[in-house]
């Protein structure tokens, strides 16, 4: 956490020394958490599978799940055996547990055959190949997954090594391989393995090994008859007993590659596969999502295999056939860890266009486009600095849509985005050549961009709007449990209103509920379909996204609540004139996702090679106002679940009261207010009609935060947020009665402030976690050989300590030394770097605390001096210096606790929130001109 002066953190300490003798003494008055219980299981203990799970308890963490701290982790190991994993998988699903990830393919077939009724959401990692495992996945969309199921699938690639491996050895006829039948992954790879050996002419010999005892002989069978190396898929038989293959091969001269990039460290020829611990972050981040209300059914079982390569870098001696070409070489880290490799960022100096083609101004269009803009920022892409944006629209005349495209395809842009169906169809048409990333568009099929979403045109890809969202209807049977009419509107003349009705059968049909439909031609039939439809008693009516419905729809939400009749919409552009709640994507995230997408072709991905992507992002609205007309409560956990919160000042007739605490005027703190400010608004609120925020700043003085918590608590304020850590630890001190959200400040139970199973039941709040292991990983791909970094720090500080603790942990698992030295005052500083440099550290990765950012002149000259290049967790000090930097994002901090803020203003008790990490933090990569290789240590 950055503060502004040094010394500050001193006295933050001792305030917070005391704090905690008075919080023990309180302890027992705060209700202790519940927190959510999580289950993982792996099939059994190899790198691959250690590595996921290691990815998931990280992915977990990234959004705010950690262990023992906001969330219980137990973990189970079948070491192989089915009986064992079986009763396992039965425990994991038998009530005690919130959601089970489990690791390998047996693992997830396990667990998927003891929850077959759903009891308990389940997100898998290290399966080659879910959709032929056998669980009920038949595809990667969203309604081809039983919705209490889902993951991400990692096909190894297989035809991509053996490709390389005859690159290495032109003359390679016969390759060898060890699998076990009972595996439908190992199946997986080899069916792909038989069609690359086929195609190259190389002979593929088989032998099957059911369990580790059984691979020395299989080993020796496919030696016997002559192959000249040995390669190991995903087998998990093949992975245990890796040792066992590579002596044998070894004592019979013949070389063993594989899809397990940590094999080549080993003693195998080469390791071409996933980076597992991002896979397994990438299935962790999606369970964190859905404890916090994500359903599983809202994500689809994508393919996500981030490529690694690893070489060992002595093929010669050992094996004269073979020789790693130099292009190998340029790909891979030699006699590394694979690093999962950062996204890669615009060019330097490079400036990009896009076009974006909406169908003329309205309201969907104008969100669509401003979730754009934040993606592609998100990304790197920013409108009048790196990328021209350029948008024009039809003016709601479809017979202008073919002048508009030409217009837009003069401007040349790098990549064309049309919102909606007949915009993409126009651009398809009217082009040949330019990329094409659609969003906001329903029917892609019909627009002529492919036969389906994996089959589609070589330069077209995109984001499809999929509604209703199977989650809305899951909320009417929460809320209404006992609801049995449905009614809705629609214009049968709408293709996309049709497809929608179908699925809305379909989901009415799953759920027990009887359908009441009325058809309309025109917006002035509505009045006439809603008093039929009225007349009929349905026990609420959906307002789905049909054109002729919308343009009437406020006519619609006031004749349902003065008939007392709950009206639900498809999504949050449909709220805000009477409808009770709606679950869907929405025109913004519907922009978002799509500019994730044309971020992935800007920076070089082919279209053909992403398949069209349905919504993935769902967002959740009430309308507190709609819901005090109803006369209804909604129950917490349905409110935690909201993203979006209509007419807030319906709960207590008045704006809610926010004071807003600070340390000291700063212009990154003021951001992080900023930010508080903006996560409200967009959390649906408005200020002056549903909050009011009223700041007070003690100046930099840490003894008047008392004062000046008095002086806000006598305003009689709804809710309290703080910034910085001395303010959160005043707050915890001093306030008992009122809700506190904390921002911009450390983490209190790391720092031992509170207790994580007994943390204030009227406290929640997000905090860092200093991203010393990233900078280390920019630091490897920014030196090549990289073999020791060295840290400067000041042990007085905890926010130091913690980022200390934590690098000495990454250094461990990379295999790197790193050097410490303490400074105590600005004038050590400099003989603390020469203390560093004179141990040989390659780099310097600095934790911006106090005395780093009042002192860092000192350290850039020192390390300057030595050729010495500066990794930070403050991106500001790139501008005076420092090589590179990953760092926190003030404003979105701040955003992500104004989000916080408005649950609890709505009626969520902080104690059922957990506590939070950073979600979004800067990286300020180094130049590549720059790059330098460092000497290897002796």
């Amino acid at each position: 956490m950055k503060n502004m002066w040094p010394g500050l953190a001193l006295i933050g300490l001792a305030s917070g020394v005391l704090l905690v003798s008075d919080l023990d003494r309180r302890q027992n008055a705060g209700r202790e958490r519940n927190l959510p219980r999580l289950a993982i299981l792996q099939w059994t203990s190899t790198d691959l599978l250690d590595r996921t799970v290691e990815g998931m308890v990280e992915g977990l963490r990234h959004q705010g799940f950690e262990q023992g701290r906001t969330a219980s982790l137990r973990f189970f190991n079948a070491a192989g055996d089915t009986a064992t994993a079986n009763l396992m998988a039965k425990e994991a699903t038998g009530g005690s547990f919130d959601l089970v990830l489990t690791a390998s393919t047996l693992a997830l077939q396990a667990v998927a055959a003891a929850n077959r009724d759903g009891t308990v959401p389940h997100v898998f990692a290290g399966v080659t190949d879910p959709y032929g495992a056998g669980v009920g996945i038949t595809g990667s969309g969203r309604d081809e997954h039983p919705p209490h199921l889902t993951g991400v699938g990692t096909f190894q690639p297989v035809d991509a090594a053996i490709r390389m491996a005859r690159q290495m050895n032109p003359g390679l006829k016969r390759l060898g391989v060890v699998w076990n039948p009972s595996e439908d992954n190992s199946e997986a790879c080899v069916r792909m393995a038989r069609a690359t050996c086929g195609e190259l002419g190389v002979e593929l010999i088989e032998a099957q090994a059911g369990n580790t005892s059984e691979v020395a002989e299989a080993v020796r069978s496919v030696l016997a008859r002559k192959a000249e190396a040995v390669w190991i898929g995903g087998d998990t038989v093949a992975m245990a007993a890796i040792h066992t293959i590579l002596s044998t091969a070894a004592d019979a001269g013949i070389p063993v590659f594989s899809n397990d990039p940590t094999d080549a460290a080993r003693g195998a020829l080469f390791g071409l596969g996933a980076s597992y611990r991002q896979v397994g972050f990438e299935a962790g981040d999606r369970a964190g999502q859905i404890l916090r209300g994500a359903s599983p059914a809202s994500f689809a079982v994508d393919d996500f295999a981030p490529e690694v390569l690893t070489l060992n870098d002595s093929p010669a001696g050992r094996w004269p056939a073979w020789t790693i070409r130099e292009d190998h070489y340029a790909r891979a880290r030699t006699d590394k860890p694979a690093v999962a490799a950062g996204p890669v960022g615009p060019e330097p100096g490079r400036i990009y266009s896009a076009g974006v083609l909406s169908f003329g101004p309205n309201p969907i269009f104008e969100m669509a486009a401003v979730g754009i803009r934040e993606a592609l920022e998100q990304a790197g892409f920013v409108a009048g600095a790196n990328l021209v944006l350029h948008e024009m629209h039809a003016n709601n005349d479809i017979s202008m849509l073919p002048q508009v495209v030409q217009r837009m395809v003069q401007r040349r842009p790098d990549l064309l985005i049309p919102l909606s169906t007949p915009c993409l169809a126009a651009v398809l048409a009217g082009t040949r050549d330019l990329p094409v990333v659609f969003g906001v568009v329903t029917s892609p099929i019909e627009a002529g961009a492919g036969e389906s979403f994996e089959r589609h045109l070589p330069r077209v890809t995109g984001a499809v709007w999929t509604a209703p969202a199977p989650e809305l209807f899951d909320g009417i049977r929460r809320l209404f449990p006992g609801a049995a009419r449905l009614g809705v509107l629609y214009n049968p003349a709408h293709a996309n209103s049709r497809a929608e009705m179908e699925a809305i059968r379909k989901l009415c049909l799953r759920h027990g509920l009887t359908l009441i439909e009325r058809s309309l031609s025109t917006s002035g039939d509505v009045m006439e379909a809603m008093s039929s439809l009225l007349q009929s008693e349905p026990d609420m009516v959906f307002g789905m996204g049909d054109n002729t419905v919308v343009t009437s729809f406020a006519a619609v939400a006031d004749a349902c609540l003065k008939a007392g009749v709950p009206l639900v919409a498809d999504d949050a552009s449909l709220m805000g004139s009477g409808a009770l709640f709606s679950v869907g994507a929405g025109p913004r995230l519907e922009g978002r996702h799509a500019g994730q997408l044309a971020a992935r072709v800007l920076l070089g991905e082919n279209p053909a090679d992403i398949p069209f992507m349905p919504s993935v992002e769902l967002e959740t609205a009430v309308d507190l106002e709609a819901a005090r007309k109803l006369n209804l409560a909604l129950p917490v956990d349905f409110l935690k679940a909201a993203d979006l919160f209509f007419h807030l000042h319906a709960r207590r007739g008045r704006p809610a009261r926010v004071a807003l605490v600070n340390l000291v005027q700063a212009r990154v703190l003021e951001q992080g207010e900023e930010g508080v400010r903006q996560g409200l608004v967009d959390s649906g609120l408005k200020e002056g009609v549903d909050f009011t925020l009223r700041p007070y700043n003690a100046q930099g003085e840490i003894a008047q935060l008392p004062a000046l918590l008095d002086a806000a608590l006598q305003q009689d304020p709804d809710l309290l947020v703080t910034v910085t850590t001395p303010a959160m630890i005043a707050a915890l001190n001093r306030v008992k009665d009122v809700p506190v959200v904390f921002t911009v400040s450390s983490d209190p139970v790391a720092l031992g402030i509170v207790k994580a199973d007994a943390i204030p039941a009227h406290v929640t709040g997000v905090h860092d976690d200093p991203p010393v292991d990233r900078l280390l990983e920019m630091a490897m791909r920014y030196i090549p050989g990289l073999a020791s970094v060295g840290i400067v720090y000041d042990p007085a500080q905890p926010n130091a300590v913690l980022s200390v603790e934590k690098l000495r942990n990454t250094c461990r698992e990379q295999g790197i030394r790193l050097h410490e030295a303490t400074a105590f005052s600005v004038t050590d500083l400099p003989a603390a770097v020469q203390s560093v440099v004179q141990r040989k550290a390659g780099a310097l990765v600095l934790s911006a605390d106090n005395l780093v950012l009042a002192g860092f002149p000192a350290i850039l000259g020192a390390a300057r001096a030595a050729g010495l290049p500066i990794f930070t967790t403050d991106p500001d000090l790139v501008e005076q210096g420092a090589t590179g930097a990953i760092g926190d994002d003030y404003h979105a901090w701040g955003v992500q606790a104004g989000r916080l803020a408005a649950k609890v203003l709505a009626g969520v008790p902080p104690g059922v929130l957990p506590m939070e990490t950073t979600r979004n933090q800067k990286v300020l990569a180094p130049k590549a001109r720059e790059r330098r290789r460092e000497p290897r240590e002796n």
